[in-house]
């Protein structure tokens, strides 16, 4: 079910997106999160795995989260030597 949804998303958009991961690892937390009550004391073995997978994306989460956080307060270069000089004056001098 993870990786069906998880493929068609990446293929989609070649896997570039941040907030696209974001947002699909807060979806599988969501799943995780609804199995517990069903497994709970019934299947002890698979509610032990589940946890340990729901550590996991919750950490997951966190790291693509700050790293979503890191790119949207990275300001654009202004001034770089690549910026073309201003029209009407040579290499930009009076």
């Amino acid at each position: 079910m993870f990786q069906d949804i998880a493929n068609k998303r990446f293929s989609d958009s070649a896997g570039a997106d941040p907030k696209m991961i974001v947002n699909q690892l807060k979806q599988m937390k969501s799943v995780a999160a609804s199995m517990f009550p069903k497994v709970a004391f019934r299947v002890p073995n698979v509610e032990k795995h589940l946890t340990a997978m729901y550590r996991s994306l919750d950490m997951a989460l966190k790291e693509a989260e700050t790293f979503l956080n890191q790119q949207n307060q990275s300001a654009p270069i202004e001034n770089s030597a690549a910026t073309a000089a201003p029209v009407g004056s040579p290499m930009g001098l009076p």
